[in-house]
């Protein structure tokens, strides 16, 4: 029992040392375990990640809406695993200590290669908050909304291409509104190894939101001069930029909606887009296409566009 016991503290100071000396490098990618469970490889600890989130009403068109997206990080303590958001962009100084706790997932299983958590039972709030700026004012109140999770029940995980997708269907509660009401939604998780790569991040200037407009990141403040920076939301074009038509859409609209799509290459005057037609079985929001997606609503009246973008560098992951 003892040397259980040191072998466990042992365990926990290599994750912790792991936590301080990260390089910046990025993490292995996160997979599945079992049905509804994910696994850490111990190399994940104190590495950041993606979290994107995606909110999906369960009434009327169940269709997505992105939330704020952050970069976190795992921690592994005795008794159970701490995420973390990153302070950066949300602190004017390095030299005062400050964490940013997320939640806590209980421990399922372990070994000398990776460690099992339970997400259902950790990921009990929502965190909740548009990934746009609707004004350049950092206000950390727009970091700090929940709503109560009564009930929630992860029933899928898949992986592909390093990016792990949770999905939970949920029973959420926000008391400041309207105490009784709980509204039911899927809560779509999206996690990868976080990487900003060569993506130059731009901000908007002023003098020409007379002729264009971009959407916007959440503001960042900048370290020592406090200045909130809002940068555009932005596709990375030295990939291709596809975006894939839903494969429900009826035969009759599909070269309207392509034309829709590839007309932007006009703006550009060039071939910047490109339009496909989705696999069956994708719908949006999908960790790994851009999807226009067609609703059968006769009188819905309108459509509307959604993205979930890098909060640091305001690049464009999937719309």
């Amino acid at each position: 029992m003892k040397s259980v016991k040191l072998s466990l503290l042992a365990l926990i100071l290599l994750n912790c040392i792991a936590c301080s000396q990260s390089n910046g490098a990025a993490g292995p990618a996160l997979r599945t375990f079992g049905d509804s469970n994910i696994a850490l490889p111990q190399g994940a600890f104190g590495k950041e990640y993606m979290m994107s989130t995606s909110v999906i009403p369960q009434a009327g068109s169940a269709t997505g809406r992105g939330l704020l997206g952050r970069v976190v990080t795992f921690e592994r303590y005795a008794d159970g695993v701490d995420l973390y958001e990153s302070t950066e962009g949300k602190v004017v100084t390095e030299d005062l200590p400050a964490r940013r706790l997320l939640a806590t997932f209980p421990i399922v299983s372990e070994d000398n290669r990776e460690v099992v958590i339970d997400f259902n039972q950790g990921m009990r709030r929502l965190i909740y908050q548009g990934w746009y700026a609707i004004r350049g004012r950092f206000d950390p109140g727009v970091l700090e909304r929940t709503a109560e999770l009564p009930q929630a029940r992860v029933f899928d995980v898949s992986s592909s291409d390093g990016k792990l997708v949770i999905r939970q269907t949920v029973q959420a509660r926000n008391r400041s509104r309207d105490e009784n009401r709980e509204a039911r939604m899927e809560l779509r998780y999206f996690f990868e190894p976080y990487s900003s790569g060569d993506f130059e991040s731009k901000e908007m200037n002023p003098y020409e939101t007379r002729y264009a407009r971009f959407w916007e990141t959440q503001p960042q403040l900048e370290l020592t001069t406090g200045r909130p920076s809002v940068k555009m939301g932005r596709f990375d074009e030295s990939d291709p930029i596809v975006f894939h038509y839903s494969a429900n859409t009826p035969e009759d609209f599909e070269e309207a909606v392509k034309e829709g799509i590839l007309y932007w290459n006009r703006a550009f005057g060039k071939e910047i887009v490109r339009a496909e037609k989705a696999p069956e079985g994708i719908t949006a929001p999908d960790a790994g296409y851009n999807v226009v997606q067609w609703v059968p609503w006769d009188n819905a009246g309108f459509a509307y566009a959604d993205v979930l973008l890098d909060p640091r560098t305001g690049e464009a992951l999937h719309g």
